[in-house]
């Protein structure tokens, strides 16, 4: 009976994740040709084409179809593993990913990195008991927290006097605080909380060391509802990189974006939110199968 409990519960959530990826993907295909006219109609306008030569030019591509076909065609070059090409530069899209793909994961990456140490850290240090020891980290938390991250990326520019593509240090700076903050104060929240339970006062009078009681009972304990925090941060952080590469003039998934917005290549955008749809439930699976290592009771992988 557990057993099928629990299979009923992985494909609940795998239906759900499914379901994420469809509706991003289905709102990306949608949205960007809410736009007035498309790639190929601002680049052969540019260069004086005629009417007559932008719509044969459409017409190869299939964007003077009806919106329910050219949807119809998009899911059934997805599920073949083709995303298409790019209206504006003709490449595979897979192929424009791929190229910018190895920035955006190493400024991700290191950013997830400085995130996790930076909000565990202060969330422990704004939990603490004493108000001297708490008053600078939950400060800063909350100033990560209200100020936009342009602002302070404006602001980092200036003292880092505008590094170079290479440099890699400011950017997984700011995106790792302003990634971290979140972190740090769902943390702090759920170290004051656990602390006043009533098992760990009664641990305490068993003569429990605080020691032991802080690394096997509260800090696990903490940990649980942080964790959703944490795949929540690591799954948007493709999305965070957007403003951070604009900012720093790294090249990127997140620039790649931008323009392909800007241009409304459909194919480019397309795949690119199907991108930041498949990293966002891999992130939360992976959240979740690690609060159930921590507390085996949590029966789903949600």
């Amino acid at each position: 009976m557990k057993r099928n409990s629990v299979l009923r519960s992985v494909l609940q959530v795998v239906t759900s994740y499914v379901f994420i990826v469809w509706l991003a993907a289905t709102f990306a295909f949608f949205a960007i040709r809410l736009l007035p006219g498309d790639a190929i109609e601002a680049k052969l306008a540019l260069s004086a084409a005629s009417p007559a030569a932008i719509a044969e030019q459409r017409a190869l591509l299939g964007l003077n179809l009806p919106i329910a076909e050219q949807y119809l065609q998009f899911w059934v070059n997805l599920l073949r593993g083709d995303l298409g090409h790019s209206l504006t530069s003709g490449l595979p899209v897979t192929e424009l990913i791929g190229n910018a793909l190895p920035s955006t994961l190493e400024l991700a990456l290191s950013a997830f990195l400085v995130a996790l140490i930076t909000g565990l850290s202060l969330g422990v240090l704004s939990a603490a008991t004493s108000a001297h020891i708490s008053f600078l980290p939950s400060l800063l938390t909350n100033l990560l927290l209200s100020v936009p991250i342009y602002w302070t990326g404006t602001l980092m520019l200036f003292f880092f006097n505008a590094p170079s593509q290479s440099a890699l240090f400011a950017p997984m700076l700011l995106l790792g605080l302003h990634t971290g903050a979140p972190i740090a104060r769902v943390f702090s929240a759920s170290l004051k909380q656990i602390r006043h339970a009533p098992y760990l006062f009664a641990a305490r009078a068993k003569g429990l060391r605080a020691r032991r009681l802080l690394l096997r009972h509260t800090l696990p304990l903490a940990l649980l509802p942080t964790l959703n925090v944490i795949g929540l941060q690591a799954g948007f952080l493709l999305a965070g990189t957007v403003i951070t590469e604009i900012l720093f003039q790294r090249r990127g998934v997140g620039r790649l974006l931008l323009a392909a917005t800007l241009e409304q290549d459909y194919p480019l955008v397309q795949g690119i939110v199907l991108l930041a749809a498949i990293t966002y439930t891999l992130a939360n699976s992976i959240t979740a199968l690690i609060q159930r290592l921590i507390d085996p009771r949590i029966e789903t992988v949600s």
